[in-house]
């Protein structure tokens, strides 16, 4: 394996600095054998997540979705029920900036609506 050069051209002496980089060139590539760690070794020390706590991130829960014509938006008024492509007893997606990271079921307790997480979603 050749050693690493530096080298740092005067300003104003392009000519060296080609010659130099037509002499160090890279002319092939070697592939490079890593040990293998294994599925889920950790490299290096345990990150400090805590540095990420404070960084927005949007959170979606989607019941379902349904595909409407302009008119029939337009015609939404209240007590108007919009069918979604779900059975009601169907468990709800929990997004984060558009991912699926969870799936849920809707609670409510004391009038206020929430989700109760059920399943995470591996990276699959």
């Amino acid at each position: 394996m050749s050693e690493a050069h530096e080298y740092t051209p005067e300003p104003g002496d392009a000519e060296a600095a080609q010659t130099y980089a037509e002499q160090h060139a890279v002319t092939e590539a070697h592939p490079v054998e890593l040990d293998d760690l294994g599925p889920g070794e950790p490299v290096g020390p345990p990150r400090d997540l805590r540095l990420l706590a404070d960084i927005p991130v949007e959170l979606t829960v989607e019941l379902g979705r349904s595909k409407l014509a302009m008119r029939d938006v337009l015609g939404l008024v209240p007590g108007s029920v919009v069918e979604l492509d779900r059975p009601a007893d169907a468990s709800v997606d929990v997004l984060v900036n558009g991912r699926v990271v969870a799936r849920g079921e809707i609670v409510v307790v004391d009038g206020e609506c929430g989700v109760r997480i059920t399943e995470i979603v591996g990276r699959g």
